[in-house]
């Protein structure tokens, strides 16, 4: 059911979808999740609705972790939102960082994109995921340098 950001139908404002039958109208990542957490997020966004409120739903950050044959994974994704625009007034291309150990098994990525974190792959080592799910949720300054994005940096210095 493809849905606006009030949860109701574009075809029949009268008809409500969340959770995996809900797509939303603008597409973006955030379009279909398969997740438990965004759809509570979106239930009580409706629930609020049905009671009056005017609430919208904004999109989620969805955290998947996952253990295949004995190997973490962790999948970080920020709600959708437009990209912000650079100095020049144009928007930001998204540039991912990717270390891939083949001899260690792991592989680790972030991709950022106007100054924030928009989503990341741990394959392996999962033990950078609180870290990367609490800057996926906000927006700030992120770490000088790029590998403090996929490896803590007191780690790094030992």
């Amino acid at each position: 059911v493809v849905v606006d950001e009030r949860l109701a139908s574009v075809t029949d404002p009268r008809i409500y979808a969340i959770g995996d039958c809900a797509r939303m109208e603008r597409g973006g990542p955030d379009a279909a999740h398969g997740l438990a957490a965004p759809a509570l997020e979106q239930a009580d966004v409706l629930a609020a609705r049905l009671l009056g409120s005017s609430v919208v739903y904004q999109g989620s950050s969805t955290v998947a972790r996952l253990t295949a044959t004995g190997v973490d994974i962790a999948i970080l994704s920020a709600a959708a939102s437009p990209a912000a625009p650079a100095s020049g007034g144009t928007t930001t291309s998204p540039h991912t960082i990717r270390l891939t150990d083949p001899v260690g098994g792991t592989h680790r990525a972030v991709t950022v994109q106007a100054g924030r974190v928009v989503s990341s792959v741990l394959i392996g080592d999962v033990s950078a995921a609180p870290r990367l799910a609490g800057l996926v949720d906000r927006s700030g300054p992120l770490p000088e340098s790029p590998l403090d994005l996929l490896f803590d940096p007191a780690e790094r210095n030992n």
